[in-house]
Order: C-alpha cells, then sequence, then structure tokens
C-alpha cells in the first residue's frame, strides 16, 4: 500500500474512523455525566488511601510494569524479527504487525466482557500468563500462517489487559483519587514502554534477537506471580 499511496493519504486513510466514532465517543461522554454534580465532587475532601490499599497499588503497578517491558519490547521487534529471523520481505513483515492490532481489538473486547463475569484479576493473570508460550512459539515458528496466528495471539492477550485493569483500579481507589491512579499508571507505563524496546535491543546485540525475544518473558514470569499474589490478597481481605 505505501507504494501506490502516499504517506498523507495513508494518515488519512488511518484516521478517518476516528472522524466516524468521534460524536459517538462524546455522546456517550454527556450520557455519563448525565446527573453528576462535579461542584459538590469537587468540593469534598479526598479521603487518604489506608495502607494495605497503598501496598496493592505497589505490586499491581509493579506487576503491570513488568509486562509493560515484555509485551512493548516484543511489538517492538516484531518487523525486525520477521525480516532478519524469518526471511519475510520487508513489505510483507509490516502486515504482519497489522495482525497485532487485529488481535488487540478483539481481545479488549472479549476482557471487557469476561470482567464482567470473571473477576478482574483473574481476567488479567490469564492474559499475562498466557503471553509467556506464545512468545516462545514464535521464536520457534516456521511458516507466515503460524506466525500470522500467533501474532493475533499476541495482540489478544496483551490488549486484554487494559479492560480489567481498569475495572480492578476503579474497585480499589475511591472516585477522589481514581484519576490520579490512571494518569499515574499510564505515565509510568509510557516511561517504561519507551525503554522496553532499548532493553531488548541491547540483549538482541549481545545474545541475538531470538534469546533476546525469549528472555523477554521473564517479567511476564514476574508478573504473573505478582498477580497472583494479588488474588490471594484479596481473597484474603474478603
Amino acid at each position: 500500500a505505501g507504494r501506490m499511496l502516499a504517506w498523507r493519504q495513508m494518515i488519512f486513510i488511518l484516521a478517518w474512523p476516528g472522524l466516524v466514532f468521534a460524536p459517538f465517543f462524546f455522546r456517550s461522554l454527556s450520557f455519563l455525566t448525565k446527573g453528576q454534580n462535579w461542584q459538590d465532587k469537587a468540593e469534598v475532601k479526598s479521603p487518604p488511601l489506608s495502607q494495605g490499599t497503598l501496598s496493592l497499588l505497589v505490586i499491581f503497578f509493579t506487576a503491570n510494569l513488568a509486562l509493560t517491558i515484555s509485551f512493548y519490547g516484543v511489538i517492538n521487534f516484531i518487523p525486525t524479527f520477521m525480516v532478519d529471523v524469518k526471511g519475510l520481505p520487508l513489505e510483507k513483515a509490516s502486515y504482519f504487525f497489522v495482525l497485532i492490532a487485529m488481535g488487540g481489538m478483539m481481545g479488549s473486547f472479549f476482557s471487557g466482557k469476561l470482567v464482567d463475569r470473571f473477576s478482574s484479576l483473574l481476567v488479567i493473570q490469564i492474559a499475562t500468563i498466557a503471553g509467556i508460550p506464545i512468545i516462545f512459539l514464535l521464536t520457534l515458528a516456521a511458516s507466515p500462517i503460524s506466525l500470522a496466528l500467533l501474532l493475533i495471539l499476541f495482540g489478544v492477550f496483551y490488549s486484554g489487559v487494559f479492560p480489567p485493569q481498569n475495572v480492578y483500579l476503579a474497585d480499589l481507589t475511591s472516585i477522589y483519587v481514581r484519576g490520579k491512579i490512571y494518569g499515574l499508571i499510564q505515565c509510568l507505563s509510557i516511561l517504561v514502554g519507551a525503554a522496553a524496546p532499548g532493553i531488548i535491543g541491547l540483549l538482541a546485540d549481545h545474545l541475538g534477537l531470538i534469546l533476546a525475544l525469549q528472555l523477554s518473558t521473564i517479567p511476564l514470569i514476574l508478573a504473573g506471580a505478582l498477580f497472583i499474589y494479588l488474588i490471594k490478597s484479596t481473597i484474603t481481605r474478603a
């Protein structure tokens, strides 16, 4: 597509869905805020977080940043991996990146439905742990079809983390500090996500790209263990 269209045309094509869905988005915002008195909320002093809640937040943030290192690091090296390791042409390798986005859309949708029925931490834990074998299989798969399916699954479980993450934080914190918590975790995720490709790149320079991607599962293992601890802590508190 890049050979047939200029970059301005490509940006326009990718941006137009936002123009279509923006009115629906703002309409939903007006529905959500209808009847809420924001002046009263601003006048109420924010209650301090309890020590137990702070401890759970620190553990959750640590787990979230660990999985961010793994997922962001792998995503940024997918095109390079497809070209240098799998020997695909550059123009075809770029299409494989789109498969992650396709899986991401499905993952967000289905995890959002699952979190309405099951524990948010359980959904996050499954998505996190499932990423471990998928990354290993990506480094071992040979056929384009296998790679495509694995990348879709990778996108499913990567994006499947976000809806239950928001639900968990909403349940754990009060409405008066929730915005700060959301902003903080997003800020830290961006910072760690920016550093993740550099970490994987350094490993790839010294150990090779395949081993670097396989080692990127270590933070996922840590995150999975922390989510298990959070689940047990939640059961104990209940």
